[in-house]
């Protein structure tokens, strides 16, 4: 018990099989971004390529998973095609 005990500990400690969620990533660089108040024209510039930056990926994002969702539903066909096979 001891063991199990120590290993979750060592795991929640390290941080250790968390993987963060993409999303939720995108979404927390947006909030920061958008409360972040430059003081400069160089900050600002900073600001703008952020932002850009930002859009891009989550354009990316939306890509990937539109492509996932359409190979996701090519392999349930394929698989149903198998099982009627057999």
């Amino acid at each position: 018990m001891k063991d199990i005990l120590n290993k979750l500990t060592k795991s929640f400690l390290l941080k250790e099989g968390h993987k963060p969620d993409f999303k939720a990533s995108v979404q927390a660089l947006d909030e920061i971004i958008s409360n972040w108040r430059p003081r400069t024209k160089r900050e600002r510039n900073r600001l703008d390529l952020a932002r850009e930056q930002l859009y891009n990926i989550k354009g990316h994002f939306r890509k990937v998973n539109k492509h996932l969702q359409e190979l996701q539903e090519r392999l349930n066909v394929l698989e149903e095609e198998k099982k009627e096979v057999k």
